[in-house]
């Protein structure tokens, strides 16, 4: 039973490390990339979201 509490505060924190992984590349690559793909190549950007 210990094993089992410890493998999932285990699996609680790569989770959460993921979490903050993914937030710190959206704000310093994705979201600036996406707002300058947006300024510059307008309509091939609202194609490209747009699917």
């Amino acid at each position: 039973m210990l094993f089992l509490t410890f493998l999932r505060v285990r699996m609680q924190e790569a989770i959460h490390i993921g979490q903050i992984r993914r937030r710190t590349y959206n704000e310093l690559v994705a979201f600036p990339a996406d707002a300058h793909l947006l300024r510059t190549y307008f309509a091939e950007y609202a194609r490209y979201r747009l699917g």
